[in-house]
Parts: structure tokens; sequence; C-alpha cells
């Protein structure tokens, strides 16, 4: 197996946005590296523009709509590699992204699992290398309030990904957390860099205020208790509950809510 990082990619009906992702990835420093993107059923010509104009620069890997955890997979199991990386395909990475991830995973090799921030603005995102990264290791009762590692961007051991079979084909969401949870029952170690690598675009399709959010909200729940239950033996049973009636905030309301918090953290302390 060589050290080779596979950047996984997973579109479906991403034209708008697939090329600065595509050239993003083109930009990374001296890593090795194979871009594999898997066109997950796409019916607005995104095959078809890969096909003619990325081919011979990606691995392009064509199916009918099979869902998002399947697609990811089918992605890290075609190329044989140490590491492999998710870029979502409405993200853009920093030119460092892969060099920078990688360096920190070869300081630290207990590390099995490496995110990163994700910034809203192109302007934030941290394009210069840095000699002072430590990383944060995240033990699991970070994992009961949320999800506390941006999926795209993350750098994951390819054992560690093997040892627990992947994604999840059988949700329909949240693949990126109830993988997290996986691992972390395996034993994995999993880290956060705090470095601005990902410009993460914020659009419709995202949103679950106006459609799925229930469905959001009670996966939520169910990955939440199996954190408690599982990997804190008990510990924090009631706060998916109230994660839960929290999420069924009006978005207004619960913003609110987080700005008080942290206005209460930072200032209230003296």
């Amino acid at each position: 197996m060589s050290e080779m990082i596979a950047v996984i990619t997973t579109v479906r009906n991403g034209l708008p946005f697939l090329e600065e992702n595509l050239v993003s990835v083109d930009a990374q420093g001296a890593t090795e590296r194979i871009h594999v993107v898997v066109d997950d059923g796409s019916t607005d010509g995104t095959a078809v523009w890969l096909s003619a104009n990325w081919q011979t620069r990606v691995e392009l890997l064509l199916s009918a709509p099979i869902g998002r955890g399947r697609a990811l997979n089918i992605g890290w199991r075609a190329v044989e590699s140490e590491f492999v990386a998710i870029l979502d395909a409405d993200d853009v990475a920093s030119p460092v992204w892969l060099q920078e991830m990688l360096k920190v995973m070869g300081s630290h090799p207990q590390i099995d699992v490496l995110g990163c921030r994700g910034v809203m603005a192109k302007e934030h995102v941290e394009d210069t290398p840095s000699d002072e990264v430590v990383p944060e290791i995240l033990l699991a009762d970070r994992f009961l309030m949320m999800n506390p590692v941006h999926h795209s961007g993350v750098l994951i051991r390819r054992q560690a990904l093997a040892k627990v079979n992947g994604y999840d084909e059988s949700r329909k969401s949240l693949f990126d957390y109830a993988l997290w949870v996986d691992l972390l029952k395996s034993g994995a170690c999993i880290a956060n860099l705090d470095r601005g690598y990902i410009f993460r675009r914020i659009h419709d399709r995202q949103h679950f205020e106006s459609r799925k959010r229930i469905a959001y909200l009670k996966g939520c729940f169910g990955l939440r208790r199996r954190v408690s239950a599982s990997l804190l033996g008990g510990r924090g049973r009631l706060i998916p509950y109230l994660m839960f009636v929290y999420g069924l905030l009006p978005q207004d309301l619960r913003h609110w809510v987080r700005y008080w918090r942290r206005y209460c953290t930072t200032a209230g302390g003296g």
C-alpha cells in the first residue's frame, strides 16, 4: 500500500460548484494524491462535463443514484492508499490543505482522523504553512452535544476506516457523525486542527429548516444516545432529549441562545 492520499468527492447535480473544487485539489502541493470523483446519478450534465474536461486528472466513477454513504464507500475502496481525504463537491480547499494535514498526521501517529475548520468566506481560508499547529484530541464527550468534526476537509487513515467497514450505507443522513461514533467505539483517535483550510459554501440544498429537519433531529438523537450508552457508560443520558427539544426551536431563537451562551461564557467569568 502506498502513502498516497485518495481525495474522495461525491457529487450529484453539482455542476455549478464542481470546477472550483477540482482546481483546488489540482493546486495542492507536492503531496502524492489521486482525486476520486464518484458521480452519484447526476442529471444536470455533471458526468458528461467531467468526462470531457477532467477525465485525465481524476479517477471518475459513474453510478446510478445510490446514496452518499454507498458512494463514499465506492470512492475510498477504489484506490489503495494509506490516507483518505474527503472534500465535498461544493467546497474549495486551501493549497496547503493536504500537506499541512499530512504533516500533523506524520508527527502524531496515534491520530486516526484529523479534521480542520471550514470557513464561510474565501478571504478567511488559511493558505500559508504553519510551524505551530497542535491538534486537539477529541474525547468521546465532545460528540454528545454535537458533531465537532467537519466532514469536508477531514483526513482519515485507511486502516481505521477499513476496521469499521467504512460508512453506514443504511443511513440517509449524518454519515460522518455516525462514522466518528463507530470509529471511537473501535478505539480510534480523533483530533481537530484549528486551521481554516476549507471554504464551505452555504446554499439552499444544505438547509434543514424547511425540509427534512425532523428526520435530521431524530438521527442526531439516536447518535447522541449511542454516544451516551456506548462510549460514556450512560453519562449524559438526558442530553439527547434536551438537544432534540432545542432543535425544534425556531432558528432565530437558537441563534440567540448560542449567542447568549457564548457571551456569558466570555464575559461572565470575572
